[in-house]
């Protein structure tokens, strides 16, 4: 599979397309790490939204189960929450993670940089749809 070397102007330019988007609020917003962290981040600038929270999941991969990491803060009721992570690759772990918030009785709308034709998830927000492999500047080749 062709790599995407993507770089961190790539980045800010579409964090700033995915804000353009987003015409609603949000009580806080709720990264999935390690991808989510840095969208979390410059969103909760981009939207003056201070309140982020980071949940930690595993797996993913081909044959992977999906796995909780850590709990699901116990501030996370009842609020709208923008789930935010890097790519919507086979969609699993989003729909694991938009699952158990709204098992919490949250709304929860998500936004990804990217996501691949084949997910089982398109997120509400997105910069692109993209089908190579996606090499990020805050990830180890």
């Amino acid at each position: 599979m062709d790599k995407k070397y993507y770089t961190w102007q790539e980045f800010i330019d579409d964090s700033q397309k995915i804000k353009d988007q987003i015409t609603e609020d949000f009580d806080c917003i709720v990264g999935i790490t390690k991808g989510g962290i840095f969208l979390a981040g410059i969103m909760a600038q981009l939207l003056n939204n201070p309140n982020v929270y980071l949940v930690s999941y595993n797996g993913g991969g081909v044959g992977d189960k999906i796995k909780r990491l850590s709990d699901i803060h116990s501030d996370l009721k009842n609020k709208k929450i923008l789930l935010v992570d890097d790519l919507s690759d086979k969609g699993n772990t989003l729909i694991m993670v938009k699952v158990d918030l709204e098992e919490l009785n949250n709304q929860v709308v998500i936004a990804t940089l990217h996501y691949k034709p084949e997910t089982k998830l398109i997120p509400d927000y997105f910069a692109s749809v993209e089908n190579k492999w996606i090499v990020y500047p805050w990830e180890i080749e």
